[in-house]
């Protein structure tokens, strides 16, 4: 059996000093912790894993309501750019039936 000295200094019980407390660690029992540690680094990786692939999903909803969004953002423009030159034409019509034709929108000045 392969044993691990392990010392751990300690005040005796009246305050007077301190010894040497020698215990000895089988095999069995190193085997056990290293076991444990492999336990919760496998645990750890699962779970960073686990919390990666759930933001990746995320961020991949995110990018598609970005692209929704910027589709959204381009119709309502190419609306409104429309909506203005309807309401430039309605203006210059109304100008040019009630105040005349040599009037226009650059004449006002």
């Amino acid at each position: 059996m392969i044993r691990k000295r392990v010392e751990d200094t300690t005040d005796d019980q009246h305050g007077q000093g301190s010894y040497k407390k020698t215990t000895c660690v089988p095999k069995q029992t190193i085997v056990e912790l290293l076991n444990q540690a492999v336990e919760a680094a496998n645990a750890n990786t699962k779970h960073a894993l686990d919390v990666a692939h759930k933001l990746s999903r995320q961020l991949r909803v995110a990018e598609e309501r970005i692209t929704d969004f910027e589709a959204d953002l381009r119709h309502y423009k190419d609306r409104a750019d429309r909506a203005e030159k309807w309401l430039n034409y309605i203006s210059s019509e109304i100008e040019q039936k009630f105040f005349g034709s040599g009037r226009t929108s650059t004449n006002k000045a």
